[in-house]
């Protein structure tokens, strides 16, 4: 995607470092913002996102100075944790993307907004699930058009809510 603020790209073992200290700032500030848990003891790790870059699922968003401010994961279906929802359904159970891992540095600019945006140019079926305390994510995704369809299970047993989109 290139609009007059942002060019969205996938990421290259290059942009690992950046990537990492975006992650880590996004940690930072959910956890001083009333979400201490989500993205904890070191996820995502370094690991994770070199899986993401070398399966092409890992993309970044460039300021208009070229500056990597955003990061994402846009992976095709099937998402294992989605396999059982609680307390819901989904909307739909034909093939999808799920987006993970998303976060920016800059806040309250649409960056996030627009990262969610594009992967809709990819997709029409989303999925994307996040911690009950993480407001603005939650907010983002339902601004944006997605249905919150019930909870759940990471693979170490934490809740996430979850959302969908099938346009």
């Amino acid at each position: 995607m290139n609009n007059q603020n942002i060019i969205i790209r996938p990421a290259t073992v290059a942009d690992i470092d950046r990537i990492m200290t975006i992650l880590s700032e996004a940690a930072d500030f959910m956890h001083s913002n009333g979400n201490p848990t989500q993205w904890a003891n070191g996820y995502p790790g370094r690991d994770r996102v070199e899986d993401d870059i070398r399966s092409g699922w890992s993309y970044v968003a460039e300021n208009r100075k070229g500056v990597i401010v955003a990061t994402f994961a846009l992976i095709p279906s099937p998402e294992p944790t989605y396999l059982h929802i609680f307390n819901g359904q989904w909307l739909s159970d034909t093939s999808y993307h799920v987006i993970h891992r998303m976060a920016c540095t800059e806040r309250r600019t649409g960056m996030a907004t627009a990262c969610l945006l594009w992967c809709m140019t990819q997709d029409t079926h989303l999925r994307a699930d996040t911690h009950r305390d993480n407001i603005p994510m939650r907010s983002l995704l339902v601004r944006n058009g997605f249905t919150e369809c019930g909870t759940i299970y990471q693979d170490d047993g934490s809740e996430r809510i979850a959302f969908e989109i099938n346009k």
